[in-house]
């Protein structure tokens, strides 16, 4: 996936998103 996507949810300590739900990166991005 994008660093950009990953950058967004690393920091928070979860990186289990980015890899099980590509889709809510996504959504976040055009939000």
């Amino acid at each position: 996936f994008p660093t950009r996507w990953r950058r967004r949810w690393q920091p928070v300590g979860t990186a289990a998103p980015v890899e099980l739900h590509p889709e809510v990166h996504l959504v976040d991005e055009h939000s």
